[in-house]
């Protein structure tokens, strides 16, 4: 992932990473070392420096990612840390539209549209 500039490697590697934790596979087992999670906070990164061309369609696989990461039982990323890159995001100056929104995305839909645990019975 971090080795090569092909957007659309580093899209299906994400995609990957989103499955295997959806899978509900432990994070730290697939990467121990964590340099997966950094190399996808650095790329965050770059994004707001504008340094990686094209890298809208990167933006909800790697929000998506770090949503997904929040629910594994390690604990490395949280929610607000997320709400955090999004606001950086925004912040940064991007197109709206192919930055902000796709970042937030993942986020709105783990927060409002997630099944809860409450079953229909329980608010009778």
């Amino acid at each position: 992932f971090s080795r090569t500039s092909s957007l659309l490697i580093q899209e299906r590697v994400l995609f990957m990473m989103v499955q295997l934790l959806h899978l509900t596979v432990r994070y730290d087992l697939l990467d121990c070392n964590f340099l997966f999670l950094d190399s996808v906070n650095k790329l965050i990164d770059l994004m707001e420096a504008g340094s990686v061309e094209g890298g809208a369609q990167l933006v909800p696989h790697l929000f998506q990612f770090l949503v997904m990461l929040a629910n594994d039982s390690s604990s490395l990323v949280s929610i607000p840390q997320i709400i955090q890159k999004c606001d950086s995001v925004m912040a940064s100056g991007h197109n709206v539209n192919t930055f902000a929104i796709p970042a937030l995305c993942p986020l709105v839909i783990y927060l409002f549209l997630r099944p809860t645990a409450q079953t229909s019975t329980d608010l009778n």
